[in-house]
């Protein structure tokens, strides 16, 4: 299990095992995060440029994303790939207008990540074929400045995939 931290920085989660030990961080964007092949990458200036990265167990892997559609009113599909160098480690395509559930493929592996949000919490569940493997799990209380979350997925996921479907 992973507990992931964050605390007054909105762009930083720092990523825990069950004795507190840090073990990663998750870095959010802070400038522009810009999509492989959206129309910006090829006009913001990369000094501008941020990445998604991850941090696990003193390895760096990064997040990159790329447009599936460009819908101006209601929003861009995106597929979003875990990147280990050139290696792809884990992808999934998240449609907007397909807000409860998303399809997560890790090496030749499918799961499904399905939105169980209730008032104030946040819950996801991973689940294979209809059934439960682990959730992710907001515990942080009613403290929203400061917010914690309980990652509960398959040992048979590394730790950096569990920290990417965590950021989905």
């Amino acid at each position: 299990m992973i507990i992931a931290e964050k605390g007054f920085s909105k762009f930083t989660y720092r990523l825990c095992d069950l004795n507190r030990s840090s073990v990663g961080i998750l870095t959010l964007p802070t400038y522009l995060a810009v999509p492989k092949n959206g129309w910006a990458s090829g006009v913001v200036p990369h000094r501008l440029q941020d990445r998604i990265q991850i941090q696990w167990l003193e390895r760096d892997y990064r997040v990159e994303y790329a447009l599936l559609s460009n819908r101006a009113l209601h929003g861009n599909d995106l597929r979003f790939l875990l990147m280990d160098g050139d290696k792809t480690l884990a992808s999934t395509n998240v449609y907007v207008l397909k807000k409860t559930r998303w399809e997560v493929e890790v090496h030749d592996r499918r799961y499904d990540l399905v939105k169980r949000s209730g008032w104030l919490r946040m819950r996801f569940d991973l689940a294979q074929n209809e059934q439960t493997l682990g959730h992710i799990r907001d515990v942080t209380g009613f403290a929203l400045w400061k917010r914690t979350f309980e990652i509960d997925l398959p040992a048979e996921i590394q730790g950096a995939v569990q920290v990417f479907i965590f950021f989905l």
